[in-house]
């Protein structure tokens, strides 16, 4: 059958595909799909080899044009030269470079992309960008498709130990979810166990914040002193407190607000007298979205800043906020919300715990508990040796 473009118009689509051979050009015919697509094919053997070729559809070439290219083409394939067979070879070379270079991308470029393209939600997009810039800060030039197992093993121990066992374990996983969106054979298993040890008590009592306040109030004034006056003041949390701008302030009603916090409230922090008047200070002269506290870099308070006042950390400050708040009797609840905590066994494990002054007073109010309720203790004479007559 000689095909033709009426016969291409007419010919209705079966539930299978369908070929429609030409006797004029050998291999040439007219390919139909059951979706009703219409294309011009070459269906040629050459040397017990069957190759096939699409030409192009019916609305692009007529019968005339397709029949043309499907002689040129047979015509080389028989010499042995594939011209659309060279074509799709380069092709997949350039697909195969593409994907390539693109796994031979760094830890940052492909966090960033991976935010940006897949749909988060904003609380997700600011966890992982926090790992991006905490645990995996010193490796943001390491390529994805260089990572291995002993690469893995070494970097998950050195996180650990600049930061916590389970934030490691959180930065490796976020580098296997890489791994695994780029289509690179992750050498990370999907499970990290890492022997944790106990939650690590404070390193500051009472005594040590009497002296660290009367050191910040005998420090210069500027904006780290200030600022770690009042971590020390409210126990907020470091990242959150740095982030405060100067319209969360509102120094008539005597609070700021922090949006947005850990848990995913609001955190309202009531203003002591000395507060307040840190706070106003601050805030003089500055546009609504200015940081409060405004460091030497990037705008904020970094820990660097604060490191030579003492050997502490800013959290440090904040366990320390709940320990004074327990040795002056503030109720359990209060000392909860204002650490604006979710869990009761963060603030029991983590924070408030009993110190030595405090033992020492429960048992000594134990012992006037009952010396106040109770005859006095009876004293007790020595026994006396028994004398024993011996007669003769």
């Amino acid at each position: 059958m000689k095909l033709t473009d009426k016969f291409a118009a007419t010919v209705l689509p079966t539930n299978k595909i369908t070929y429609y051979r030409d006797d004029t050009v050998r291999g040439f015919c007219l390919k139909v799909m059951p979706s009703g697509n219409k294309i011009w094919f070459l269906y040629l053997r050459v040397y017990n080899q069957l190759l096939n070729r699409s030409i192009g559809t019916t609305k692009v070439f007529d019968v005339k044009e397709a029949r043309e290219i499907a002689r040129q083409w047979a015509s080389e394939l028989i010499r042995g030269i594939d011209t659309k067979g060279d074509i799709r070879e380069r092709a997949a070379a350039e697909i195969r470079e593409r994907i390539e270079q693109s796994k031979a991308i760094s830890i940052f470029d492909a966090a960033h992309e991976y935010v940006a393209v897949i749909k988060l939600k904003p609380s997700s997009i600011k966890y992982y960008l926090k790992l991006l810039n905490s645990g995996l800060k010193p490796h943001h030039n390491v390529k994805l498709n260089t990572l291995d197992f002993d690469w893995v093993r070494v970097h998950l121990e050195i996180i650990a130990k600049r930061t916590t066992p389970l934030h490691a374990a959180k930065c490796i996983k976020f580098l296997r979810t890489l791994c695994l969106w780029k289509d690179i054979n992750s050498p990370i298993p999907a499970r990290i166990r890492m022997a944790t040890s106990k939650p690590r008590q404070a390193r500051l009592d009472p005594t040590d914040g009497v002296k660290i306040m009367a050191a910040l109030k005998a420090g210069p004034k500027t904006a780290p002193w200030l600022y770690t006056t009042v971590m020390l003041l409210t126990g907020c949390r470091t990242e959150e407190l740095s982030m405060l701008t100067v319209d969360k302030v509102d120094l008539v009603e005597g609070f700021f607000l922090l949006p947005n916090t850990k848990n995913g409230r609001d955190h309202k922090v009531y203003l002591s007298k000395e507060c307040s008047v840190i706070i106003q200070k601050l805030i003089k002269n500055k546009e609504p979205k200015a940081r409060v506290f405004e460091g030497a870099k990037e705008g904020r308070v970094s820990k660097e800043n604060l490191q030579h006042i003492g050997p502490w950390s800013n959290h440090d400050l904040r366990k320390l906020f709940a320990i004074v708040a327990t040795e002056i009797g503030i109720p359990f609840p209060v000392i909860k919300a204002a650490l604006n905590h979710s869990s009761n066994d963060v603030t029991l494990s983590h924070y408030a715990h009993a110190t030595p002054s405090q033992l020492r007073n429960c048992w000594e109010r134990i012992a006037e508990y009952y010396s106040k309720r109770s005859a006095p203790l009876a004293t007790f004479n020595e026994p006396q040796p028994t004398q024993i007559e011996v007669t003769t």
